[in-house]
């Protein structure tokens, strides 16, 4: 079960590149995630603890909750931009709230700990679903 949401959230954060991250700014994801790994900013190192849960082995479970619990905290940050700098003038930033885009990256990293929830306390219950060949 929790291979599909595996496949959902992975889904999710790249269609999250492709999708602007702010409504008032019609950048795609993937210039945020550019300017913000230059930038170094607390919401972009959620992306880091996101690639982390996706890549650790399967039987470090608990590691991989941890680090897809860290993404969402550090992505919850991004819910305190207002302004964003280097669009409209300098002296009147561009005011900005989230748009689709970053609903689509959030939603990957709430779909991967639900993901690894189920496959925590739900697979080990459940018997193996048979597929017909």
């Amino acid at each position: 079960m929790g291979k599909y949401f595996k496949i959902a959230s992975l889904s999710s954060y790249f269609i999250s590149f492709f999708l602007p991250v702010f409504a008032g700014d019609e950048s795609p994801g993937i210039l945020a995630f550019a300017i913000g790994a230059l930038a170094y900013t607390l919401p972009w190192l959620a992306n880091v603890f996101y690639i982390i849960a996706v890549s650790i082995k399967k039987k470090y479970r608990v590691e991989k909750l941890i680090c897809a619990g860290v993404a969402i905290l550090l992505a919850t940050r991004t819910f305190a931009i207002h302004e964003i700098d280097g669009i409209g003038s300098e002296s009147d930033p561009a005011k900005v709230s989230v748009g689709i885009g970053f609903w689509f990256w959030f939603s990957s990293f709430i779909l991967l700990l639900i993901g690894l929830l189920a496959a925590k306390f739900l697979d080990k219950k459940m018997p193996e679903e048979k597929l017909p060949a």
